[in-house]
Formats: structure tokens, sequence, C-alpha cells
């Protein structure tokens, strides 16, 4: 492994993805709630509109798919323990646009 030099600055950690373990019960109301719009939308801007009504929203954190609410930006879950993944809907819909954030390493903001 390379030193870290003036040329060749050290990597930044691996930003964490902090999202809270919800109860059974909690977590079954969330996934019939945004599985269904996940099941029937027919693009991404479908799902990220779906997504809008209900006051939430997609985004990449920590280099995963994430739902987040609009208004605050607070990370819910990842798309994977809603049973899906950015992989699967890509394979659905296409790659989507993403714009990377600067203020974090691995994120980014969907654009439609």
């Amino acid at each position: 492994m390379a030193e870290a030099s003036a040329n060749n600055p050290p990597m930044p950690a691996a930003p964490s993805l902090v999202i809270e373990e919800y109860d059974s019960e909690t977590a079954a109301l969330m996934r019939s709630c945004l599985c269904p719009l996940i099941d029937k939308a027919n693009s991404w801007q479908e799902l990220i509109q779906g997504l809008t009504k209900r006051d939430y929203g997609l985004a990449i954190r920590a280099g995963r798919l994430v739902v987040i609410r609009r208004a605050s930006g607070e990370q819910i879950c990842t798309m994977r323990y809603l049973g899906t993944s950015l992989r699967d809907l890509s394979a659905r819909w296409g790659r989507p646009m993403i714009a990377a954030r600067r203020d974090q390493t691995a994120a980014g903001e969907f654009r439609i």
C-alpha cells in the first residue's frame, strides 16, 4: 500500500450509513406503504413522484440507494431493506440520472 504524501493524500474514511433498526410492526407498515410504489412504478420518475407524494425521496448515501425524508434528508431505510436494489431497479428502468454531492463521499441526488 502506498504511503500518503503531498501528491498522494490519504483516502477519506468510507462514510457510514446509519439507519435505525425498526421493530417488526413499523417495518411491516413501512413496507406495506412503500413496496407497492416500487412495484407499480414504470420508471425512475414515477417512483420518485410516488415517494414525493408521501414526503419521501430517493438518494445515494454511503454508496447505497436509500429512502429519505424530503424535508430533512433523514435516511429512512435502504432499498435493499424493502427488497430491491439500485441494480434491480436499473435493470428494470435503465440507469438513473444522479448528481454527485460534493459535500459527502459516495453520495448523490436523483435528477428527473
